[in-house]
Protein backbone atom coordinates (compact mmCIF):
# COMPACT_ATOMS: atom_id res chain seq x y z
CA UNK A 1 0.00 0.00 0.00
CA UNK A 2 1.76 3.58 -1.03
CA UNK A 3 2.25 5.92 1.66
CA UNK A 4 0.52 9.41 0.56
CA UNK A 5 3.69 11.87 0.82
CA UNK A 6 3.71 15.72 2.10
CA UNK A 7 6.03 18.02 1.55
CA UNK A 8 6.58 19.92 4.37
CA UNK A 9 7.18 23.48 3.41
CA UNK A 10 10.44 25.19 5.15
CA UNK A 11 9.15 27.34 7.80
CA UNK A 12 10.17 30.64 7.21
CA UNK A 13 13.02 32.22 10.00
CA UNK A 14 11.35 33.74 12.44
CA UNK A 15 11.59 37.29 12.86
CA UNK A 16 11.79 39.44 16.04
CA UNK A 17 9.17 41.77 16.06
CA UNK A 18 10.91 45.75 15.83
CA UNK A 19 9.88 47.61 18.54
CA UNK A 20 10.08 51.43 18.68
CA UNK A 21 12.39 53.35 20.34
CA UNK A 22 13.01 56.73 21.67
CA UNK A 23 15.99 58.20 21.13
CA UNK A 24 18.08 61.00 23.09
CA UNK A 25 21.68 62.57 23.68
CA UNK A 26 23.30 62.68 27.35
CA UNK A 27 26.78 64.60 26.61
CA UNK A 28 27.91 63.80 23.18
CA UNK A 29 26.70 60.38 23.52
CA UNK A 30 23.06 58.47 22.10
CA UNK A 31 20.91 56.41 24.11
CA UNK A 32 17.12 55.38 23.46
CA UNK A 33 14.43 53.99 25.68
CA UNK A 34 11.53 51.95 24.61
CA UNK A 35 8.67 54.11 23.51
CA UNK A 36 6.15 51.94 25.36
CA UNK A 37 7.23 53.41 28.60
CA UNK A 38 7.27 57.05 27.23
CA UNK A 39 4.66 59.05 28.16
CA UNK A 40 5.39 62.28 27.28
CA UNK A 41 8.59 64.79 26.77
CA UNK A 42 8.27 68.26 29.14
CA UNK A 43 10.41 71.22 29.18
CA UNK A 44 12.17 71.11 32.77
CA UNK A 45 10.24 73.19 35.51
CA UNK A 46 10.84 73.63 39.14
CA UNK A 47 12.28 70.82 40.87
CA UNK A 48 11.14 69.89 44.93
CA UNK A 49 14.20 68.27 46.14
CA UNK A 50 14.51 65.56 48.48
CA UNK A 51 16.94 65.65 51.46
CA UNK A 52 19.49 63.15 51.61
CA UNK A 53 18.44 61.80 48.17
CA UNK A 54 20.93 60.23 46.29
CA UNK A 55 23.00 62.86 44.16
CA UNK A 56 21.19 61.75 40.35
CA UNK A 57 17.63 61.70 42.46
CA UNK A 58 17.08 65.51 41.52
CA UNK A 59 14.00 65.86 43.53
CA UNK A 60 10.26 66.22 42.37
CA UNK A 61 7.79 67.56 40.10
CA UNK A 62 4.32 67.96 39.84
CA UNK A 63 2.84 66.98 35.91
CA UNK A 64 -0.96 68.29 36.38
CA UNK A 65 -1.41 66.53 39.88
CA UNK A 66 1.01 63.36 39.41
CA UNK A 67 4.47 63.65 41.15
CA UNK A 68 7.55 62.16 39.09
CA UNK A 69 10.87 61.65 40.20
CA UNK A 70 13.74 63.25 38.54
CA UNK A 71 16.92 61.52 37.44
CA UNK A 72 19.48 62.95 36.46
CA UNK A 73 21.18 59.98 33.79
CA UNK A 74 24.57 61.83 33.07
CA UNK A 75 25.10 61.24 36.90
CA UNK A 76 23.66 57.83 37.45
CA UNK A 77 25.77 56.63 34.62
CA UNK A 78 28.79 58.51 35.33
CA UNK A 79 28.98 60.99 32.19
CA UNK A 80 30.50 63.96 32.62
CA UNK A 81 27.38 66.63 34.02
CA UNK A 82 28.84 69.86 32.50
CA UNK A 83 26.18 70.16 29.39
CA UNK A 84 22.88 72.44 30.50
CA UNK A 85 20.14 69.07 30.04
CA UNK A 86 17.26 70.88 28.09
CA UNK A 87 14.38 67.81 28.51
CA UNK A 88 12.31 65.95 30.39
CA UNK A 89 11.20 62.61 28.77
CA UNK A 90 8.57 61.50 31.45
CA UNK A 91 7.98 57.54 31.87
CA UNK A 92 5.94 55.40 33.67
CA UNK A 93 6.79 52.15 35.55
CA UNK A 94 5.10 49.93 37.81
CA UNK A 95 7.26 51.65 40.55
CA UNK A 96 5.76 55.34 39.43
CA UNK A 97 6.48 57.91 37.76
CA UNK A 98 9.79 59.18 36.45
CA UNK A 99 11.18 62.01 34.46
CA UNK A 100 14.90 62.00 33.18
CA UNK A 101 16.84 64.62 32.60
CA UNK A 102 18.09 64.70 29.13
CA UNK A 103 20.08 67.12 26.96
CA UNK A 104 18.37 66.26 23.60
CA UNK A 105 15.65 64.10 21.94
CA UNK A 106 16.09 62.58 18.64
CA UNK A 107 14.14 60.70 16.50
CA UNK A 108 11.48 57.68 17.22
CA UNK A 109 13.64 54.33 15.36
CA UNK A 110 12.76 50.68 15.16
CA UNK A 111 15.09 48.50 16.78
CA UNK A 112 15.10 45.02 16.36
CA UNK A 113 16.64 42.32 19.46
CA UNK A 114 18.67 40.75 17.07
CA UNK A 115 20.43 44.07 15.41
CA UNK A 116 22.12 44.24 19.06
CA UNK A 117 25.63 44.27 19.16
CA UNK A 118 28.00 43.32 22.74
CA UNK A 119 28.45 45.99 24.94
CA UNK A 120 31.64 47.78 24.41
CA UNK A 121 33.90 46.98 27.87
CA UNK A 122 34.93 50.48 27.30
CA UNK A 123 31.79 52.05 28.82
CA UNK A 124 31.55 53.26 32.38
CA UNK A 125 30.74 50.74 35.00
CA UNK A 126 27.88 52.81 36.55
CA UNK A 127 26.10 52.47 32.79
CA UNK A 128 26.70 48.90 31.99
CA UNK A 129 24.50 47.99 34.81
CA UNK A 130 21.34 49.56 32.81
CA UNK A 131 22.36 48.67 29.39
CA UNK A 132 19.78 46.61 27.87
CA UNK A 133 21.00 46.18 24.08
CA UNK A 134 23.59 48.22 21.98
CA UNK A 135 23.10 49.02 18.59
CA UNK A 136 25.51 50.43 16.01
CA UNK A 137 24.93 52.18 12.82
CA UNK A 138 27.16 53.75 10.32
CA UNK A 139 27.99 56.44 12.29
CA UNK A 140 27.84 55.53 16.14
CA UNK A 141 26.98 53.34 18.81
CA UNK A 142 23.30 53.51 20.79
CA UNK A 143 22.65 52.35 24.22
CA UNK A 144 19.20 50.89 24.73
CA UNK A 145 18.59 51.75 28.50
CA UNK A 146 16.91 49.60 31.18
CA UNK A 147 13.69 51.70 32.14
CA UNK A 148 12.23 49.59 34.01
CA UNK A 149 15.53 48.46 35.84
CA UNK A 150 16.55 52.04 36.59
CA UNK A 151 12.94 52.37 38.32
CA UNK A 152 13.15 49.33 40.72
CA UNK A 153 16.16 50.29 41.56
CA UNK A 154 14.92 53.88 43.27
CA UNK A 155 12.66 51.56 45.18
CA UNK A 156 15.01 51.68 48.32
CA UNK A 157 14.18 49.97 51.34
CA UNK A 158 13.83 51.84 54.66
CA UNK A 159 14.95 51.40 57.99
CA UNK A 160 11.71 48.85 59.43
CA UNK A 161 12.54 46.33 56.33
CA UNK A 162 9.68 48.06 54.28
CA UNK A 163 9.58 49.41 50.86
CA UNK A 164 8.36 52.90 49.70
CA UNK A 165 8.73 54.23 46.18
CA UNK A 166 9.40 58.31 45.38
Amino acid sequence: MPHNVTSVAQTPAVRMPSAQMCSFRLCQDLFCISGESVQEIINPMPITKIPLAQPHILGLINIRGQIATCIDLRILFGLSSSAAASLFIVCKSKAGLFAFLVDEIGEVVDREANEAIDTPASFPPQMMNYIRNVYRSSETLTCEIDFELIADSLVTPTSKGEKFSE
